[in-house]
């Protein structure tokens, strides 16, 4: 840990030898990235005198934000950026950095077992579990409905629907496993490895993956775009990048 505390104090010097006043920043992200937010916000504040108010839900819910309120950042998925390109009104053109990238894997009460490393291994779990805990796709959850399209496919689409616990959230999902309320629950890695008492049993098989990169881009109507920039640079720092991977995130080389 020592040499990322060095890399983290090395980062705080250099920005706070930027000056300038601080800015507030408000940012909308992907649930996904809300564990690493937590962690990363606070080190940006005390770094740059800037304040951080985030906002991290589901991909639906960030979108329903972006277009709705005024925000600074955006955090979301390539799908995300492609939707508001496509718009062309929300975002700063030429903004988009891709600085991460997470996948969706399951998660189980600590002390259980379970095997889901093949389509096979995916099929019996759900056959055989008497729950399932999952974010409600109906509340703009991408992984649910992808969930959903897989357990089709597998034949058990069926099955799987019958069994679904329903929550707000990739937090909540973790939540309610850990409570008892699922025998298991499917989320991004980085919320399940957030929540006490769980374990990751594994990511989703490969023919069945939903990954998502994480992309930072300034929203358009900001009057804070210069504390927004410093704090995509942030998210591409050493000291960030390594905060990410210890939250169950890949590091990816930067997009601009």
């Amino acid at each position: 840990m020592r040499p990322l505390i060095l890399v983290v104090m090395a980062l705080v010097f250099s920005l706070h030898a930027t000056g300038g006043i601080g800015g507030e920043l408000r940012i909308f992200a992907v649930g996904s990235v809300g564990p690493i937010l937590r962690d990363l916000a606070p080190q940006f504040e005390r770094a740059t005198g800037d304040k951080i108010e985030f906002f991290a839900s589901t991909s639906g819910a960030t979108l329903q934000r972006i277009r709705n309120e005024q925000g600074d950042v955006g955090i979301i998925s390539t799908p995300m950026l492609e939707e508001l390109e496509k718009s062309g009104d929300r975002i700063v053109p030429g903004s988009a950095v891709v600085f991460a990238k997470s996948s969706a894997g399951v998660a189980i009460r600590k002390g259980n077992k379970l095997d889901v490393a093949t389509l096979d291994q995916l099929r019996t779990a759900i056959v055989r579990a008497g729950s399932i805990a999952v974010v409600d796709p109906a509340r703009g959850s991408s992984l649910g409905i992808h969930m959903q399209a897989i357990a089709d496919k597998l034949g058990v689409g069926d099955v799987l629907r019958g069994k679904l616990k329903l929550y707000s959230g990739g937090l909540t999902v973790g939540e309610g496993v850990a409570r008892g309320e699922a025998d298991f629950g499917i989320g991004f890695i980085p919320e399940l490895m957030a929540i006490p008492n769980i374990d990751v049993a594994g990511p989703l098989p490969a023919e069945a993956d939903y990954s998502s990169l994480a992309t930072a881009v300034i929203l358009s109507g900001t009057k804070e775009s210069a504390a927004g920039r410093k704090f995509v640079e942030f998210l591409l720092s050493p000291g960030a990048q390594a905060v990410i991977r210890a939250k169950g995130m890949y590091s990816v080389q930067p997009s601009r």
